[in-house]
């Protein structure tokens, strides 16, 4: 069976993707780790270091001779570290957007194939661990945490799901 996927995916999409890629072999152990977009832990850095640098701020001015200020110039370090996680992530986002291109999905009895940009990814079943169904991704995970990953848009999931024959490997794990 083949699909043809033609469509610029969501940045909930990608960030999902992002991912996926970043626990892969998490994923291989336990499919059903709920994922967060990379986003927003660059975002929880940040937000979590500035409330740290306002109450030691705050501190700071009421006990003029602790050292309270030091230790939160400390902490501006992991907040700009976030900030600029968050907007790597974001950036990151945006290219993957832009380079869309046309690609194939192929699902036979032996073996899912996607083939993009004159490139081609095949994971055989019998080295795939887990087909995992998130919000906005079907991920192939292959059993060794070396191989490529196939990562496919939800929008295609009955598609999808239809041509696989062994049901054993999909997991459902959406939030």
């Amino acid at each position: 069976m083949e699909i043809i996927i033609d469509e610029v995916g969501s940045t909930k999409f990608y960030d999902e993707v992002l991912s996926v890629v970043y626990n892969h072999k998490k994923l291989i152990k336990n499919p059903k780790k709920k994922l967060y977009g990379l986003s927003i832990n660059g975002a929880i850095l940040a937000i979590g270091s500035l409330i740290l640098v306002a109450v030691l701020k705050i501190l700071s001015i009421i006990v003029p001779n602790g050292y309270y200020g030091y230790i939160g110039m400390i902490f501006c370090f992991p907040m700009v570290g976030g900030v600029i996680y968050y907007f790597k992530v974001r950036n990151k986002i945006s290219e993957l957007k832009n380079e869309h291109t046309t690609s194939k999905l192929i699902i036979e009895k032996n073996f899912v194939e996607l083939i993009f940009k004159d490139k081609k990814e095949r994971l055989l079943f019998s080295e795939i661990q887990h087909i995992i169904v998130n919000q906005h991704t079907i991920s192939f995970i292959p059993k060794n945490g070396d191989e490529r990953i196939i990562i496919i848009s939800s929008n295609y999931k009955n598609q999808i799901l239809n041509a696989i024959d062994n049901d054993k490997l999909i997991i459902e794990n959406i939030k």
